[in-house]
C-alpha cells in the first residue's frame, strides 16, 4: 500500500518520505507498536497519524488512509 502511494505521488522507492496513516483506533494501537520498523522499511523520516481523511484502501476489512509526502 505504501509503494502504491509512492507511485501515485510520482516518487521513487528510494525517496525519503513522511508517511501519513489514518487507521481506526483499534488498528492504530497495534500498528504504532511497530512504528520504528515501518518507518525504517518504508524509508519514512517520520509517521504522522491523521484522522478524517478519505480511505485509500482496506486492511483486514477496515478502511485506512495511506499517504506520502516527499521530504525535501
Amino acid at each position: 500500500m505504501v509503494q502504491q502511494a509512492r507511485r501515485e505521488a510520482g516518487l521513487a522507492v528510494s525517496d525519503r518520505i513522511v508517511l501519513k496513516l489514518g487507521l481506526p483506533d483499534s488498528l492504530q494501537s497495534q500498528v504504532s507498536q511497530f512504528e520504528a520498523y515501518i518507518a525504517s522499511e518504508t524509508l519514512a523520516q517520520r509517521i504522522e497519524w491523521v484522522q478524517g481523511l478519505d480511505p485509500t484502501g482496506d486492511l483486514d476489512g477496515n478502511p485506512v488512509h495511506i499517504g506520502v509526502d516527499q521530504v525535501r
